[in-house]
């Protein structure tokens, strides 16, 4: 399973993999929130790329008209599908409120668009496209993301992570969206994020950057 290399604490290598391809394709200034979300992002891809690998070896088909689809994978199978699925929501959603940050809106024809490419060749179900429509987050709202990652203040969250627990209220309501119907916040509290918060925080300090994390990507 992919994700369980970032989530036992392996994850160094794969953000480091995940930042010089940032830089190679132009993008010297992603931020530390950017680089490792977009780490586990990949990783999900990856896991959920081998899991359909397997299922096609085995000739085994998943019938996804069931809510709870991923019962019909082999029981084996079903853990590593939730952790991927999980990693790949978080990573949209975590890249998507960073954007919201600085542009203050959440796209949500584009949070559709890297919803069907993540799973594209899965048997996990395309959504259908919508036309150009975002959620506008007021500038209250804006400052106070800003002020949950600003290091100026008491007790920063440089990693963003607590969005997810503990100021879930300050979540844009098009990414709340996105999880409830993916069924993916628990696992993600549960299994991601202190993953996530534990790899960003080392990938700030190792590389002494420097950077806000509301920073442009």
């Amino acid at each position: 399973m992919s994700v369980e290399t970032l989530i036992r604490g392996r994850a160094k290598e794969h953000i480091e993999a995940t930042d010089r391809a940032e830089k190679e394709s132009g993008h010297p200034t992603r931020s530390p929130v950017y680089i490792v979300a977009a780490t586990f992002w990949r990783k999900g891809q990856e896991g959920l790329l081998k899991l359909q690998d397997r299922l096609d070896s085995a000739k085994i088909r998943v019938n996804t008209e069931r809510e709870d689809f991923h019962l019909e994978l082999p029981e084996g199978e079903r853990k590593g599908f939730i952790l991927n699925f999980a990693a790949v929501i978080f990573g949209i959603c975590m890249v998507n409120i960073e954007q919201a940050i600085v542009e203050r809106a959440v796209s949500i024809s584009q949070m559709t668009r890297e919803y069907n490419a993540s799973f594209r060749n899965t048997f996990v179900p395309q959504e259908k496209s919508v036309d150009e429509e975002k959620e506008t987050i007021t500038i209250e709202h804006q400052q106070k993301l800003i002020r949950l990652a600003d290091p100026q203040f008491p007790q920063p969250d440089r990693t963003l992570a607590t969005i997810f627990t503990d100021h879930y209220d300050l979540m844009p309501q098009a990414i709340k969206e996105l999880l409830e119907k993916t069924k993916t916040l628990e696992h993600i509290r549960t299994w991601i994020i202190p993953a996530y918060e534990a790899a960003t925080l080392g990938f700030i300090q190792e590389n002494a950057r420097g950077m806000d994390t509301h920073g442009l990507k």
